[in-house]
Parts: C-alpha cells; structure tokens; sequence
C-alpha cells in the first residue's frame, strides 16, 4: 500500500485538482477542447493517462513521412487511452535530414524554424483526429532576429498555445545560437 508520504503528495495533487477544476460539489470551469471521453461523476478528472512517446530520430525522405510518422505515434498512444501525449524536446531535429547536414548548425536550425508552422498544422491535425492533449515537444521559432525553443501545447479541438524555453543549455546557446525565452506564459 501506500506510505504516509505517498498519501499526502496524492492528497496535495488532488488538493491542487480541486483548486483547478473545482470542487466536487460544483461544475468545473472547462478548459478549451475539453474532452468528456473519460468521464467522471461531478465532471471532475481523476485521473489522466499520460503517454510520453520515444521518438526515433531517422532520417526522412519527405516532410509527409515525418507527418506520418508523428501521426501514428499520436494515434497509437490514443489506442491506449492516453489523453495526454508528449513529444520530447527537438524531435522535429528530424527534419534537419531533408537539407544539406554539412551546413553550418546555425543555418540549418534557421531552415528549421521556417518548418515550424507546418509542423505545428501536423500535430493541430494529429490531437484532433485522436482527441487528445498534445506536448509538441520543441521546436526552434525565429522571434523578432532571433532563434527561441518552443513548445507547442495542443488541444483536441486543434487549438494551441506555446511556451518557449527559458534555460537554454551551452549547446543550445553556442553551437545552436538560440536565446531564451522570457517568462511563463
């Protein structure tokens, strides 16, 4: 069974559930794309099956095959009742495979940023076909001259918001030369 300090982080996460979608006595606010597919009395979540998804780095032969392959990443973690898929940090580095790799770094994190609304289209239509909360990982952003992380957060309607990265390691800042982002969103 659970020890005592188990049961208080899961009381402080059921707490914290509470200030979030409200008390069971209440309806909860309903965030953008909220998806009633598991449903729980009192319209409360309890509980929230998470796939964070290995991602093999192959190259591509076309940006349909990298789409493809996101796709059936999402749509199998939705076989498994995930609602709540996440991608790691840089998966769309991929991409890189599909130019010239003897360019300088610099350059080709710059082509890849141009990438980033087209890929961004792939993982809106991948959490609306499986209806699922979608973590896009990363993917570099040119913002006002400069290259920035971002993730981008999906809902199952196809709606999404992003948070750039705030620490950025060595590698990123020198070999990638890309500069943080500012404060939450």
């Amino acid at each position: 069974g659970l020890n005592y300090r188990h049961k208080i982080a899961l009381r402080r996460v059921r707490d914290r559930g509470d200030r979030i979608f409200g008390a069971a006595s209440r309806d909860p606010p309903q965030p953008v794309g909220w998806s009633n597919r598991t449903p729980s009395p009192g319209g409360r979540l309890h509980h929230l099956r998470v796939a964070s998804l290995q991602y093999f780095l192959r190259p591509v032969a076309t940006f349909n095959a990298f789409a493809d392959q996101v796709r059936s990443l999402v749509e199998t973690a939705a076989d498994y009742k995930a609602r709540l898929v996440v991608l790691p940090e840089y998966f769309a580095v991929q991409l890189l495979t599909l130019g010239d790799i003897k360019r300088p770094m610099p350059e080709q994190i710059r082509d890849l940023a141009s990438q980033a609304d087209a890929v961004t289209e792939v993982l809106s239509q991948a959490a609306r076909e499986s209806e699922v909360w979608l973590v896009g990982g990363t993917i570099p952003v040119l913002v006002d001259g400069k290259i920035r992380n971002e993730s981008r957060i999906l809902a199952p309607d196809g709606g999404w918001h992003f948070q750039r990265k705030l620490h950025m390691t060595r590698f990123e800042r020198v070999e990638w030369q890309v500069a943080p982002g500012k404060g939450l969103k």
